[in-house]
């Protein structure tokens, strides 16, 4: 062990990162950091399916600490400590998709019927999709779990077809193609940051935004909103990620140990969302909030018609789309 010690002394020396680690009776912690609260599915599934698996499979060896609620920084920041080496693992969303378009799909309007097909699909072709992520940041992806899925909140009147969005000024993320989405569907677009949308809301700047309806209960946000459409627009889902030189530094029994405490907690946390889902849903409605659930094909079908500006010229991630789509119909 004194030999690990001044080991892993150098290479913290070196910068290769590994100074994180926990060293003494051959146990390593893993620092894992994500923004979602506590008390979201993703980190109720951590603590009660991976840790637990981590720790059995790997016979003690490797234990692991949760940072959420971007208490190791922003997204933008623990991605950077995942790629250093100083965070060995994160979940994270599709804030590399610019520089990795195939990872967009994991939140694309109307790419799945629903949260178990997409959930199918992602996983099964996850080393596709995440390969140039691998290659360019040094981050291999263990799984890919659910974030939630979005619907259209407004102040104005129920949604029920994409003839009701006009007159509606909705806000959207300031990502492209969530705006050309917006515009396809009929609605007067209003970009801005997510945190100027409770404020905005109140005053009328904007009548509606498009969020999972769990987002709307925990912000608060159903106090300047009368009508939620359960549009299923987008389901989106991240990215369960590991720093490559950490990964490949475990012994293949650990590495398994790792990859199965993996799928167990995904597949809990798409149960646990699911549950929660519904339930403020219900809660959602005792506070007033009055729910439609349009028929899915006419706004699927103004979107599609825009798919290619949203995806644009790269061969890759339309080859995907499409396959996806095909094995839908």
């Amino acid at each position: 062990m004194k030999t690990n010690r001044r080991l892993a002394v150098l290479l913290c020396a070196l910068g290769v990162g590994i100074c994180s680690f926990a060293w003494g009776a051959d146990k390593v912690t893993i620092k894992l950091a994500n923004y979602f609260a506590a008390s979201h599915p993703q980190n109720i599934a951590l603590e009660k399916a991976f840790k637990p698996l981590l720790e059995s499979g790997s016979k003690g060896s490797l234990t692991v600490d949760f940072y959420p609620d971007n208490q190791l920084g922003s997204e933008k920041e623990f991605i950077d400590g995942i790629r250093l080496g100083s965070i060995q693992m994160g979940i994270i969303g599709i804030m590399l998709g610019e520089k990795y378009p195939m990872l967009k799909l994991g939140e694309f309007p109307y790419l799945f019927d629903n949260v178990d097909v997409g959930y199918k699909l992602l996983n099964e072709n996850m080393d596709e999709l995440t390969a140039d992520l691998l290659k360019g940041d040094g981050m291999r992806t263990l799984g890919i779990t659910v974030n939630g899925v979005r619907a259209i909140s407004n102040s104005k009147h129920p949604i029920n077809t994409p003839a009701d969005a006009k007159g509606i000024k909705l806000r959207i993320p300031q990502v492209s193609m969530y705006t050309v989405m917006g515009k396809a569907l009929g609605f007067s677009v209003v970009t801005m940051p997510y945190g100027e949308i409770f404020t905005a809301l109140q005053t009328g700047v904007v009548d509606g935004q498009e969020n999972p309806p769990t987002t709307v209960l925990t912000s608060g946000w159903y106090e300047a909103q009368k009508y939620i459409a359960l549009t299923d627009h987008c389901i989106a889902y991240n990215y369960v990620v590991v720093n490559e030189k950490f990964f490949q530094s475990l012994s293949a029994e650990n590495k398994e140990a790792l990859k199965a405490a993996v799928k167990a907690y995904a597949a809990m946390e798409l149960k646990l969302y699911k549950e929660g889902m519904q339930k403020d849903v219900d809660t959602l409605k005792s506070k007033g909030i009055a729910f439609t659930t349009p028929a899915r094909k006419p706004f699927k079908d103004l979107v599609l018609a825009a798919y290619p500006e949203m995806l644009g010229p790269d061969p890759k991630l339309n080859a995907m789309a499409k396959r996806f789509l095909d094995l839908q119909k």
